[in-house]
């Protein structure tokens, strides 16, 4: 959806432009755009050219603030960008606390100044709180999981035999995906599954029970977690072969993880602070911009703009991006405008 963003970003700057300099006849001296999931850094990447572009137009400063909870992937980019990125800035839990690490600063004095945050995008407004930012009329955010991430050995992917760790970040978050396996009651596991993943309660409750009988014959935490997954998955699917013969259904076994990993990193509870904060945080006119793939972030994001968005629009992938990147066809694009 890169393209599809960058025309987004185009749009939004253009029309903010219009009505600060028709408002207060002149252009504003700093503009802010915020990618809140970093990622590989291919968003931000590309709105940093697109912001030199803008900058170079307008004569306005555009900063570019990239926000991520995963070290990893603080690290990658931080090292793939060294020349472009000014600083790195570090959040404690909820970042009430920020430290600041200078960047090499390589590149010429007139790009636009580019920092990577290491912290939760539900904390944005904290961020913020500690380093003021002028005029935030962008904000973009991937729900979607990068290659890296799937290939990074925590139980995200059921192509690495590896133990369930599930956490985006293992810096802020300590419960592992193997850990709630364990200890949860079976009440909390049905619970769990029913509000992430949207599992009926019979499904739910027979998969916390196969999981109970399963971690008393050996607890989760070992390398064979994703198979014991898979095996739980063929079980329920033989108990409830309607359930899932569906052709637009993902396997039970996909669903599973996706529902611990949401439970995990809390998920949805994020995602519901951030499109509070960043759309408070936002100037007028601005956009918060949001690349979802799931039904459970879709009614998250639905719900908000029902009750606090007036103007938005949806995109779809295009087919020749599907075509591409079959990835891409479960995604879909809400901009969300003040």
């Amino acid at each position: 959806m890169l393209r599809e963003i960058l025309q987004a970003y185009k749009f939004v700057h253009n029309l903010f432009m219009h009505f600060y300099q028709t408002k207060h006849r002149q252009k504003p001296d700093e503009l802010t755009i915020v990618d809140a999931t970093l990622g590989d850094g291919g968003y931000s990447y590309n709105l940093f050219f697109r912001a030199l572009e803008s900058q170079a137009v307008t004569r306005s400063k555009h900063l570019l603030y990239s926000f991520d909870w995963d070290k990893n992937a603080i690290d990658f980019v931080s090292f793939k960008y060294v020349t472009l990125i000014k600083g790195i800035y570090s959040c404690d839990v909820g970042c009430h606390t920020v430290d600041f690490k200078k960047g090499l600063e390589l590149g010429p004095s007139r790009t636009p100044p580019w920092y990577v945050v290491h912290s939760n995008f539900a904390w944005i407004d904290a961020f913020f709180q500690q380093v003021p930012a002028k005029n935030v009329f962008f904000i973009v955010a991937d729900l979607g999981m990068s290659t890296r991430q799937l290939k990074s050995g925590r139980g995200f992917s059921f192509k690495t035999n590896t133990k369930l760790d599930l956490r985006m970040s293992q810096d802020f978050l300590e419960p592992k995906g193997y850990d709630i396996l364990n200890v949860l009651s079976l009440k909390e596991l049905r619970d769990l599954f029913v509000n992430t993943v949207g599992f009926s309660k019979n499904v739910a409750n027979y998969l916390a029970k196969l999981i109970i009988q399963e971690r008393k014959q050996t607890p989760f935490g070992t390398q064979k977690d994703v198979k014991r997954i898979e095996y739980l998955a063929k079980k329920l699917v033989h108990r409830f072969p309607r359930t899932f013969a569906k052709k637009s259904h993902l396997h039970p076994s996909t669903l599973i993880l996706m529902g611990l990993r949401i439970a995990v990193n809390s998920e949805y509870k994020n995602l519901r602070a951030f499109l509070e904060r960043s759309y408070k945080l936002l100037a007028v006119p601005g956009a918060v911009v949001l690349v979802t793939f799931h039904s459970g972030e879709r009614k998250i994001v639905e719900e908000f703009i029902r009750q606090n968005v007036s103007q938005f629009y949806i995109v779809k992938p295009r087919d020749s991006e599907i075509k591409e990147n079959p990835y891409a066809r479960s995604a879909k694009m809400y901009v969300l405008l003040k």
